[in-house]
């Protein structure tokens, strides 16, 4: 043993793999610790731009700590996109699906990322120039879109409970043939979803539901509250003024707080029949959303596992060693052993007794650097004296359109 090796005593402790968030958006360099501090070592990141691959180069350097990253390129969407920010890839041709994926892959990103309002064959265009210039296509399932096609033609995750919607209506929805609405969780005939699943696993796609989003909407009409806890007050300040105009944004009014919180309990159901029909399933919070935090929101999300009927075990495999396999890197990161990258939590209790035991952190190991919880706490602290004005775009409308809702009433 080197004479300056540091000890750290794990007599009555758990040592786990540092956990994989696969959906976030990290717009913020500063926002590294806030993964970092809740043993979350890697992320996917799905909203790419140029800083993003200056980020993953920069990956845990000791003067910034933050996650080792994946990053899929700039959102591909239809016209009108629901976003305004420049940023975003219009694909409305096979020309403009060829140009966007080449330079795709010229700049480095790991995925590229569909939308939700690809026609089908621009979509096809994207998966087919994706073949050519060998990248792998994740992303929301387009609307006009099936999903046997999506997942046939190459779309290896399918993102948010909501893309399975449309798929899911019942024969009697005054949905069928629309595009994704709140509403539509009323109309969910769980005989479908087995089918649905059955679908994703015989494709090989995987299914990342992002449950938390749900659960934290149907919040937002409490968001003095929620940003009262004592998490939220270790966010950089200007977050709460992001997350009220985005909530605008995605027109989350009192209105519709109780169709979101039966759309929790609709999403736990969904997300139970995907995996006991054998479909792969990945741990990603979607943090930025309104009082989804960075890092803080994947233990929502092991809970909401939990809840949905996995094991604590399955909760967690979800969030390290399955998510490696899927991003191709089981001999790199995602478990405990000899020879893999040291990512990994020393916890005070047993994760498998109670998946809660995930936050009960003594100290966090990133690519072999140890950081004990007072260091940990330490950086969140004067992280948060920082001052954020925006933390992300903002949508032009909601994604999941609040006026469709009006469809239900008559």
């Amino acid at each position: 043993m080197p004479p300056d090796a540091i000890v750290i005593d794990g007599a009555g402790r758990y040592l786990m793999p540092g956990l994989i968030d696969m959906h976030v958006h990290y717009f913020r360099r500063r926002y590294g610790i806030l993964f970092v501090a809740n043993g979350v070592t890697t992320v996917r990141n799905m909203f790419g731009t140029p800083m993003h691959l200056e980020m993953r180069a920069a990956a845990g350097s000791a003067s910034q700590p933050g996650p080792s990253i994946f990053t899929t390129g700039p959102l591909m969407d239809g016209s009108p996109s629901a976003w305004a920010d420049p940023a975003v890839a219009i694909i409305d041709t096979p020309e403009e699906a060829e140009a966007s994926v080449a330079q795709q892959k010229r700049d480095g990103y790991d995925f590229l990322k569909t939308y939700s309002r690809l026609s089908l064959p621009a979509f096809d265009a994207i998966t087919a120039a994706a073949k050519r210039h060998d990248i792998r296509v994740v992303g929301h399932l387009p609307e006009q879109v099936p999903l046997s096609h999506a997942v046939e033609r190459g779309l290896e995750s399918v993102e948010h409970v909501h893309s399975l919607l449309p798929t899911l209506q019942a024969e009697t929805s005054p949905f069928r043939g629309q595009p994704v609405a709140r509403a539509m969780f009323d109309h969910v005939d769980t005989e479908k979803i087995a089918r649905a699943a059955t679908t994703m696993r015989d494709a090989a796609a995987w299914f990342c539901p992002t449950m938390v989003v749900i659960e934290k909407m149907a919040l937002v009409h409490r968001i003095e509250e929620e940003l009262a806890r004592e998490d939220v007050h270790l966010l950089p300040k200007g977050v709460d003024a992001y997350w009220r105009g985005l909530s605008s944004a995605y027109g989350i009014t009192p209105e519709f707080i109780p169709l979101l919180q039966r759309a929790a309990d609709v999403q736990r159901t969904i997300v139970a029949g995907v995996h006991a029909a054998g479909a792969r399933l990945l741990l990603g919070t979607d943090s930025n959303m309104p009082l989804v935090a960075w890092g803080f929101a994947i233990h929502d999300e092991l809970r909401l596992f939990v809840e949905a009927g996995l094991t604590p075990y399955k909760a967690i495999r979800a969030g390290t060693c399955d998510a490696a396999e899927f991003l191709n890197s089981s001999n790199e990161f995602g478990r405990v052993a000899p020879g893999l990258r040291a990512d990994l939590l020393l916890l005070e209790g047993d994760p498998f007794a109670d998946v809660a035991n995930v936050a009960r952190r003594t100290g966090v190991m990133q690519r072999g650097r140890w950081l004990p919880e007072a260091d940990l706490k330490r950086m969140l602290e004067e992280n948060a004296a920082a001052v954020d004005s925006s933390s992300g775009p903002v949508p032009r409308r909601s994604e999941v359109d609040a006026t469709s809702s009006e469809v239900g009433k008559k």
